[in-house]
C-alpha cells in the first residue's frame, strides 16, 4: 500500500512539474489533417516521334514521346497533413527562446504506404518546418533548421494561395517549377551525387523548396516593411581536386542557396519580391543539359526572381482577396567543352521561363469561392556556340493551369471543400498536378483532377 502511494505521489508530482515546465516555456500542440477523395486522369500525351510529333531543330526537350496516357481513377490524398510542436521561453530584455518541431502525417493510408502522392517526409520527425533560435519583437528572428525558404513562403501560404497552398488544385503546380517534372524538394542540399556515378536529380531545379541546414533571419515590421534572409549551408562541397576547376570525375562544386524576400503592406495592399540563388546545384542537367562530370561544366548559377501583388476589400457582400505573382527562374551551366547533347547542337548554358499567376477567393458567411489561373510561357535558351550548328528551341515547352472551388466553414477549424483543377501543357510540357501529385503521362498530356475534402486544424 506503501508503494502504490508512493508510485501515485511520485506520478503526480512529474505531471505536475511537466505542466508547469510547458507553462514555462509556453509548449503548444498544432495541427493540420488535410484529406480529400479524388478523380484523376492524363490524356492527349504526344505518341512516338514522327508525324505532327516531331520535334523540330534544336528542341530543348522533348519530353517522353511515348502516347501513354493515364485513364481516370479515384484515390485519397492527404494534403500536407501535419502535426507539430512550438513555443517559446522568455530570457529577459524582450528575448525569446523559440522552437519548432513539425512531422507530416499521410492521413489516407499511413507513414510507409507506397502509394502516397504526398512527398511531405510523413513518419519522419522534423521532416517539415522545424528550427531552433532567438526572437526579439525589436531585432527580429534568427534561426537555424530545416524552413521555407523565403522565396517558397511569398506564394505559398493561405493568405496568397486560394486552396491552402497545398493540393493538386494550388499553385504550386507552376510556380517554382519549370515543369520537366520538377517538383517540389524537401532537401538539405542537392539531391544528385557528385562524383565518379553523378546524377541529375529533378528537385534540384526546383525553386519550391523546404531547404535543411538552413540559417534564417526575419527582420521585425518597420512601417509595415519587413524581409527574411535565408543561407543553406554547403555541406556538400567537394574535396580539394588536382586543379583548380576539378577532374573529369570529380568537379569542383560548392553547392549553396541563398534566398531573400522583401515585403510591403499598406492598407488593404500588399507588394513583395523574393530573390533565390542556386550555386552549383546544376538544375540545367535536369532540364536537358549535360550532368556536371568535367572540368568544362564545373559550376552553375540558377536564379528565380519573384513579385506579387496583393490586395482585400472588406464590403457589404463579404471579403475579397486578390492575388497576382510574377516570376522568372533562370538556369545557367558553366559548360564550355564540344561534346554534344542531341546530334547538331552544343550542349545547353542557359534557360529562362515566365509565368503569371492569379489567385481569387471571395467569402461570403460561411461561404469561399475560390479559384485560380497560371500561365507558363516556353522561354528561350542558349547552346554552346562552339558546337552549335543548329539554334536552340523551347517550342511547346508552354503550359496553363485553371482552378475553381468551393469551401463551406462549419467553424474556424473545420471546412468541407469540393474543386477542380486542369492543366494544359504545351506539345513537349510535362507541367504536372500539384508540383509533383500528378498521375504522370507522356509530354504534352493535360491533367485533371475533381475533389471533395474535409481541412480540419487544431
Amino acid at each position: 500500500m506503501n508503494k502504490t502511494l508512493l508510485y501515485v505521489t511520485a506520478a503526480a508530482g512529474l505531471i505536475a512539474s511537466g505542466a508547469a515546465l510547458a507553462d514555462a516555456a509556453n509548449v503548444e500542440i498544432y495541427g493540420t489533417l488535410n484529406t480529400d477523395f479524388e478523380n484523376v486522369k492524363a490524356t492527349g500525351g504526344r505518341g512516338p516521334a514522327g508525324g505532327v510529333s516531331a520535334a523540330p531543330a534544336g528542341q530543348m526537350n522533348t519530353g517522353a514521346a511515348t502516347g501513354v496516357v493515364q485513364p481516370s481513377r479515384n484515390r485519397v490524398t492527404s494534403n500536407s497533413s501535419n502535426i507539430g510542436f512550438r513555443g517559446k521561453e522568455e530570457l529577459g530584455m524582450g528575448l525569446n527562446a523559440i522552437f519548432q518541431i513539425e512531422s507530416g502525417l499521410n492521413m489516407d493510408a499511413g507513414s510507409t504506404s507506397p502509394n502516397t502522392t504526398n512527398t511531405n517526409g510523413s513518419g519522419v520527425w522534423a521532416s517539415r518546418n522545424s528550427n531552433i533560435g532567438l526572437s526579439s519583437s525589436k531585432l527580429g528572428t534568427l534561426f537555424y533548421g530545416n524552413w521555407d525558404t523565403p522565396y517558397k513562403t511569398l506564394t505559398n501560404t493561405g493568405t496568397f494561395d486560394s486552396f491552402w497552398a497545398t493540393g493538386i488544385a494550388n499553385g504550386n503546380t507552376m510556380i517554382g517549377t519549370p515543369g520537366f517534372n520538377v517538383a517540389s524538394s524537401t532537401a538539405s542540399g542537392r539531391a544528385g551525387v557528385i562524383g565518379a556515378a553523378p546524377t541529375a536529380v529533378a528537385a534540384d531545379a526546383s525553386f519550391d523548396r523546404r531547404q535543411g541546414n538552413s540559417v534564417q533571419y526575419w527582420t521585425p515590421s518597420w512601417s509595415g516593411i519587413s524581409a527574411k534572409f535565408a543561407y543553406s549551408a554547403n555541406e556538400q562541397r567537394s574535396s580539394e581536386p588536382a586543379s583548380a576547376s576539378g577532374t573529369t570525375t570529380n568537379p569542383n562544386i560548392n553547392p549553396t542557396i541563398y534566398s531573400a524576400s522583401l515585403r510591403y503592406e499598406y492598407g488593404p495592399f500588399a507588394a513583395a519580391y523574393a530573390f533565390e540563388q542556386h550555386r552549383d546545384y546544376f538544375g540545367l542537367s535536369v532540364l536537358g543539359g549535360a550532368l556536371p562530370t568535367s572540368v568544362t561544366n564545373n559550376t552553375s548559377r540558377d536564379n528565380a526572381n519573384k513579385a506579387t501583388l496583393s490586395y482585400k476589400l472588406d464590403t457589404s457582400a463579404g471579403t475579397t482577396y486578390l492575388n497576382v505573382a510574377f516570376e522568372r527562374l533562370s538556369y545557367n551551366n558553366s559548360d564550355n567543352g564540344a561534346a554534344a547533347v542531341i546530334a547538331g547542337t552544343g550542349n545547353l548554358l542557359h534557360y529562362d521561363r515566365d509565368l503569371v499567376y492569379f489567385a481569387g477567393k471571395h467569402q461570403i458567411g460561411a461561404n469561399t469561392f475560390r479559384l485560380g489561373f497560371g500561365n507558363a510561357w516556353s522561354g528561350s535558351c542558349d547552346r554552346n556556340n562552339a558546337a552549335a550548328t543548329t539554334a536552340c528551341s523551347t517550342t511547346g515547352l508552354d503550359a496553363r493551369q485553371y482552378s475553381i472551388g468551393y469551401s463551406y466553414s462549419f467553424s474556424k477549424r473545420t471546412d468541407v471543400y469540393g474543386f477542380y483543377t486542369k492543366v494544359n501543357n504545351g506539345q513537349f510540357a510535362t507541367y504536372q498536378l500539384g508540383n509533383g501529385a500528378g498521375v504522370g503521362a507522356a509530354a504534352g498530356s493535360d491533367s485533371q483532377g475533381l475533389g471533395l475534402g474535409m481541412r480540419h486544424v487544431f
